[in-house]
C-alpha cells in the first residue's frame, strides 16, 4: 500500500502543479509542497532520479509560490497561519529529512544586485599628538582630531556574496585656539574595492566587509594670528569597512558601519595672500589622514534583471 501510495506522489510530482520554495538567503527550490506544522514546511523533492521527503524550518523561508512552474502562480499564505490545513495533508511513513540547502538543487540562477545608499556619523583622526604641547594646545589638537563625516556608497553584486563597490567619504573637522588662530579641516576619499557579505541570524540581516583603494585630497582653511592660509594636498589612500545591513521594507535597507581610512600628506601646497608655494614634507611633519568612523546609512537595493515566470 504505501509503494503505491509512493509512486502516486512520484507521478503527482511530475504531471500536477509543482511549487517554488524561496529562501531567505535567496535560493530556489522546485518542489511539490505537502504540509507543514509550526516550525517547519514539509515537501516532496526530486534529486537525480531519487525523490525524498524533507522538511525545512519555516524560518528559512522568505516564499512559497503554488503553481510557479506550471504557469498558475498562486502565493500561500502559509508562513503566518499555524493552522496546517492550508494545504493537504499527507503522511508517509518514511522518515522525514532535514533540507541542506548546499546539496540541494537550485532551479534559479542568482541574479545580479545593485545597492546604493548614504551614511553619516562621527569620526576622529588617529595621528598622534607632539611632545612638550600645552594644555590649551592639546584641548586644540582633540577638538581638531574630532569630526564629522557623510558619505556615499553603491555596490553591484556580481555573486550571491560578492561585488564591487564605490565610495565617497567626505571628513570635516573645525577648531579655534584663539580669536587668531584656527583651522577648518576637509578630508575627502573617492575609491573602489571590492565587498563579501554573508547572511546572519534568520537570514534577513547580512554583515559585509570592504576593502578600498582610492584618491584622497586635502583641504585645511587655516588662519595664523588673522593671516589667512589654505593648505592643500593630494594623496593615493586605503581604507577598510565592517557593515551590519537591516532591511527595513521590500528594497529598503539600513546600516552600521564601521570605517578605516588611511593616508598621508607629504607634499603640501600654501595659498595665502602673496601667493602660493609648494614644500614637500618629511617624515616628520608629514600630514597624517588615518581617522576612524562609525556611521549609520540607509540606501536602496534592487535585482538588475528581473526574472519572468514562465
Amino acid at each position: 500500500m504505501y509503494f503505491v501510495v509512493l509512486l502516486l506522489l512520484k507521478v503527482n510530482f511530475n504531471g500536477q502543479a509543482q511549487d517554488l520554495i524561496i529562501t531567505q538567503v535567496g535560493d530556489s527550490l522546485n518542489v511539490k509542497v505537502l504540509t507543514k506544522d509550526e516550525d517547519y514546511l514539509h515537501f516532496f523533492y526530486k534529486e537525480a532520479n531519487h525523490f525524498t521527503t524533507r522538511q525545512l524550518p519555516l524560518n528559512q523561508i522568505k516564499k512559497v509560490v503554488s503553481g510557479y512552474f506550471q504557469g498558475e502562480p498562486v502565493i500561500l499564505n502559509i508562513l503566518n497561519d499555524s493552522k496546517a490545513d492550508t494545504l493537504p495533508v499527507i503522511v508517509l511513513s518514511e522518515e522525514m529529512e532535514n533540507a541542506d540547502l548546499d546539496t540541494l538543487q537550485i532551479v534559479a540562477k542568482y541574479q545580479p544586485e545593485f545597492y546604493i545608499g548614504g551614511n553619516g556619523g562621527l569620526s576622529k583622526r588617529l595621528y598622534g599628538t607632539r611632545i612638550g604641547a600645552s594644555q590649551l594646545e592639546l584641548e586644540y589638537i582633540q577638538k581638531l582630531k574630532s569630526g564629522v563625516t557623510l558619505g556615499l556608497e553603491s555596490y553591484y553584486f556580481f555573486k550571491r556574496h560578492w561585488g564591487v563597490g564605490l565610495r565617497y567619504d567626505s571628513y570635516f573637522s573645525k577648531a579655534e585656539m584663539t580669536n587668531f588662530d584656527s583651522e577648518d579641516v576637509k578630508i575627502e576619499y573617492i575609491g573602489a574595492g571590492g565587498v563579501y557579505r554573508k547572511p546572519i541570524f534568520s537570514g534577513n540581516q547580512a554583515i559585509q566587509f570592504g576593502f578600498w583603494m582610492g584618491y584622497q585630497p586635502y583641504s585645511n582653511k587655516r588662519r595664523i594670528q588673522s593671516e589667512p592660509l589654505h593648505l592643500q594636498s593630494k594623496s593615493m589612500g586605503w581604507g577598510l569597512t565592517a557593515s551590519i545591513f537591516q532591511p527595513v521594507g521590500k528594497q529598503m535597507l539600513v546600516s552600521l558601519t564601521g570605517s578605516c581610512f588611511l593616508g598621508a600628506g607629504y607634499k603640501m601646497t600654501t595659498k595665502s595672500a602673496d601667493g602660493s608655494a609648494v614644500g614637500v614634507l618629511g617624515k616628520d611633519n608629514f600630514e597624517d589622514f588615518t581617522r576612524a568612523s562609525l556611521t549609520l546609512g540607509i540606501g536602496y537595493i534592487t535585482k538588475v534583471h528581473k526574472r519572468h515566470s514562465k
